[in-house]
């Protein structure tokens, strides 16, 4: 790994998430109110510093006090976001390079898994230090198919409504089969845009591209998924950023 690429370690996540459950635990006696502060303990250092969070966490938890907020829905969207990253993380993990987690895979002839992580491999050989690719053979070396979105939004449909029975079915359904499909249309759209490929995605292909751009930070984060090799690789997580940091895989410059 390149001396100016620095791994992050997960432990700010986790003992800020600890502390503010916690605390928040001790002063209100409340399981919902703990897990809303762990969440924001868990979230916060992605985006700013851990000491800014724990500085911020008082105020958070005197307006829930006051204000006596329900937290359900919001506990209930910020785990389903941590189900999406971490789903993600272990998809392109473990299927898309499974031939170095699990080999066995490579030995079997056809089948869902042996495709595509051999199409993501030869998806990463041809790739150039700049994000171009030398050729395509097929267009599921950069999209993702239908097949794949489904499968992913059963799986967090099943999870969250086994977690959160308290929740409407309806609205389990309606959540993960949104994020899923805007999970689908998002790969699509910035994986193709950063290797620099214009393919047309009939809509029989899967998701299809949409004319956006995103934060430059989703780019870096797969540049440097790209760029790091071997045991140092990380930044599995392409769209739902997250699980990288809490899992010890986030690379950064």
């Amino acid at each position: 790994m390149s001396a100016d690429i620095v791994r992050v370690s997960p432990w700010p996540y986790f003992i800020c998430s600890f502390v503010l459950f916690t605390s928040s635990f001790c002063l209100f006696r409340s399981v919902e109110s703990a897990t809303f502060m762990g969440f924001i303990g868990l979230f916060g250092p992605m985006i700013t510093h851990p000491s800014l969070v724990l500085v911020s966490a008082p105020y958070i938890m005197m307006a829930n006090s006051m204000m006596e907020w329900q937290l359900l829905y919001p506990n209930y969207l910020m785990g389903t976001y941590l189900l999406f990253a971490l789903l993600e993380w272990w998809v392109h993990k473990y299927i898309m390079h499974a031939y170095i987690f699990f080999p066995w895979i490579m030995r079997h002839k056809g089948g869902y898994l042996k495709t595509t992580c051999e199409r993501h491999m030869f998806h990463h050989t041809v790739t150039n230090e700049d994000m171009k690719l030398q050729k395509i053979e097929s267009k599921y070396e950069v999209i993702l198919s239908w097949q794949t979105v489904i499968m992913f939004g059963t799986v967090c449909f099943v999870v969250t409504s086994l977690v959160c029975p308290q929740i409407p079915m309806w609205v389990h359904a309606s959540v993960t089969a949104t994020l899923s499909i805007l999970w689908g249309y998002s790969w699509n759209t910035l994986h193709t845009d950063l290797h620099f490929e214009k393919m047309d995605v009939g809509i029989m292909d899967g998701p299809g591209i949409l004319p956006i751009a995103y934060p430059r930070i989703f780019y870096t984060n797969h540049i440097l998924h790209h760029n790091v090799k071997g045991k140092s690789k990380g930044n599995f997580n392409i769209i739902f950023i997250g699980a990288d940091h809490l899992l010890g895989t986030y690379n950064m410059t």
